[in-house]
C-alpha cells in the first residue's frame, strides 16, 4: 500500500520546523540564561571587590530552587558580564565556525552524517549545562558552542525539505530560518522554569533526552545524500511504508537531476545562467555579489549579536540596576530580484531596531526586543535564500560556510565595542549603537547592485534569447527555395 506522498512531505516539513524551534537556535536566547548563570554564582569570583547582590525573586517568594537558595552569596559586577558576554561570543562564533567546518562535508556525504553530527553536538552541550556548576564554569564555554555548532548544522540540513515544495521552496527555508531565530524562547523557558523551583540540571537532561527523538527525521523522512533541486516529477512516487522517502539515495544521481534537465531523446538542456556565472566555487567566492552579500550578513549580525550579549547591562543601566522594574511560473532571475526587497526589510528593521535601542526609555524596550527578533529572522532567512538563489546548489554548503566564518570573524568585534561601552562610555551604549547603525545604512549598496545585475542579466537575455543562428538561417533559406 503506497504512503501518501503529500501526507509524508508535510510530516517531513512539521518534523523539520519543530527540530529548528526547539534546537535550531537556542544560543539567541542567552539574556535569558545568562540571568541563570548569574544568578548561581558563574564567574562571580571576578567579583572580589563587589558587593553582594539582593536575594532573587524567586528566593524572596519562597518557591527557589536548590540552585537559587545559594544564590544570595555571589556579587556581580562589570567584570563577570564581561565574560559571560565572552562566553556568548564563543558560543556565537561556533554558529559560523560550524557552517565552514561541516558545510562541505554536507555537500560531499549528505545529510545523514552532518544530522547525527548535530545530535551529539547538541546532546553533549544540554548534559554540560546540566552538570556544570559554579566551580566548572568554564564548561559553559564548551557547552555553548557546541548548541551553536549543532543548531546550525541542524538548521542547514533542514533547509533542503524546501525542495519538496516546488515554487514555494523559497518560501519553505525563510519558514525554517524563522522557527532557527525563534528558538531563542526555548531559554526562556528554562529561566521561567527555574525561577519556579524547577533546577537547571533538570531542565538540560530534559532537553539532551528531547534531542534523542528528532533522529526520526535522521533515519526515517530524510534520504542518506540530498533531496535534489529541481526535483525530478517521478521523484518519491512509488515510495510505499517500508521505503525510504526519495527514489534515488546516491550522490551522483542527485548531482545530476539537481544540475540538469534531460529530455526524452536523452540531450542535455542548455545549462542555468547561475552555472555559467559560476563555474567553479572560487569563482562563486571571487564574486562582487558575494563580497557585498558578506559585507552585508557581517554587518547586520554583528549588530545583532552586540545587542544579545548586551541585553542585561543595557536594561540594568536603563533603570539604574533598579531590579524591581499561488505562483506564475518564474526564472531564478525573477527569484533573485524579489530578493531585494527582503534584503531591504532586513535592514530597515535593524535600523529600527537600532534606533529605538538608542531612545533610553525603558518600556520601548519592548519595541526594540520585538524588532530584534524579527530583524535576526530576516537576515537569517535571506542567508540561506540568497545563496541557493544567485549560486550552484552543489556548492550550497561551502558558500554558506564561507559566508558564515568570516562573518563570524567580523562578529568578533563586538568584545571590544563592549569594553568600550564599560570603559570610555561609562555604560553608555549610545555611540557604539550610532556606529552601527551607520554601517547598517553602508550595506544598502547590496541591494543596489543585486537590482543593476539581475538588469543586466536580463538585457543580455533580451538581447540574444531570440537571435537565429547560422544553422538556422541556412535552413529557412532552404524552405524558402522550395
Amino acid at each position: 500500500m503506497n504512503l501518501s506522498l503529500n501526507i509524508r512531505k508535510k510530516v517531513t516539513l512539521l518534523c523539520s520546523l519543530i527540530e529548528c524551534l526547539i534546537f535550531g537556535g537556542p544560543t539567541f536566547g542567552w539574556a535569558s540564561l545568562v540571568y541563570v548563570l548569574r544568578d548561581r554564582g558563574y564567574f562571580s569570583e571576578l567579583c572580589a571587590n563587589a558587593t553582594s547582590t539582593q536575594l532573587s525573586d524567586s528566593v524572596i517568594n519562597g518557591n527557589a530552587s536548590d540552585d537559587s537558595l545559594e544564590s544570595w552569596r555571589y556579587p556581580t559586577c562589570a567584570e563577570q558580564d564581561a565574560f559571560l558576554q565572552l562566553v556568548f561570543i564563543v558560543g556565537a562564533f561556533g554558529i559560523n565556525s560550524s557552517s565552514l567546518l561541516f558545510g562541505p562535508l554536507y555537500d560531499k556525504y549528505g545529510s545523514r552524517l552532518t544530522r547525527v553530527m548535530s545530535s551529539i553536538f547538541i546532546m553533549t552541550a544540554c548534559l554540560l549545562f546540566a552538570f556544570s556548576s559554579h566551580s566548572t564554569a568554564y564548561l559553559t564555554f564548551i557547552a555553548l558552542h557546541l548548541l551553536a555548532s549543532g543548531g546550525i548544522l541542524l538548521l542547514i540540513t533542514s533547509f533542503q525539505v524546501g525542495n519538496l515544495f516546488g515554487s514555494y521552496r523559497s518560501t519553505v527555508m525563510t519558514i525554517h530560518s524563522g522557527a532557527f531565530g525563534s528558538s531563542a524562547i526555548v531559554m526562556l523557558f528554562v529561566k521561567i522554569a527555574y525561577t519556579e523551583g524547577v533546577s537547571m540540571m533538570s531542565c538540560f537532561i530534559f532537553l539532551a533526552g528531547i534531542s534523542l527523538i528528532f533522529n526520526v527525521n535522521t533515519f526515517i523522512l530524510l534520504p542518506k545524500y540530498k533531496i535534489p533541486w529541481p526535483l525530478p516529477e517521478n521523484w518519491g512516487k512509488s515510495v510505499t511504508v517500508s521505503e525510504r522517502l526519495p527514489i534515488e539515495d546516491t550522490q551522483e544521481m542527485e548531482l545530476v537531476q539537481s544540475n540538469s534537465a534531460v529530455t526524452n531523446n536523452g540531450t542535455v538542456q542548455t545549462v542555468s545562467w547561475m552555472d555559467v556565472e559560476y563555474p567553479s566555487l572560487l569563482s562563486c567566492l571571487k564574486s562582487l555579489m558575494f563580497l557585498l552579500f558578506l559585507m552585508w550578513f557581517s554587518i547586520l549580525q554583528l549588530t545583532h549579536f552586540f545587542y544579545i550579549g548586551t541585553f542585561n547591562p543595557r536594561l540594568q543601566f536603563l533603570t539604574d540596576d533598579d531590579k524591581d522594574t499561488r505562483p506564475d511560473k518564474r526564472t531564478s532571475l525573477d527569484d533573485l530580484q524579489d530578493f531585494i526587497l527582503g534584503i531591504l526589510l532586513a535592514n530597515f528593521v535593524t535600523a529600527a531596531f537600532n534606533v529605538t535601542m538608542m531612545i533610553p526609555v525603558l518600556p520601548l524596550q519592548f519595541l526594540t526586543f520585538f524588532l530584534q527578533v524579527m530583524g535576526r529572522a530576516f537576515i537569517y532567512g535571506c542567508l540561506a535564500t540568497f545563496i541557493s538563489t544567485t549560486f550552484p546548489g552543489r556548492y550550497f554548503g561551502s558558500v554558506y560556510g564561507t559566508i558564515s566564518i568570516l562573518a563570524a570573524c567580523i562578529a568578533l568585534f563586538q568584545y571590544p565595542l563592549l569594553k568600550l561601552v564599560q570603559g570610555p562610555f561609562d555604560n553608555n551604549s549610545f555611540y557604539v549603537d550610532l556606529f552601527l547603525l551607520i554601517l547598517n545604512v553602508c550595506t544598502l549598496t547590496q541591494p543596489l547592485y543585486v537590482y543593476y545585475f539581475v538588469s543586466k542579466k536580463k538585457r543580455f537575455t533580451l538581447t540574444t534569447e531570440y537571435q537565429p543562428t547560422f544553422a538556422d538561417s541556412a535552413s529557412e533559406a532552404d524552405l524558402n527555395e522550395n
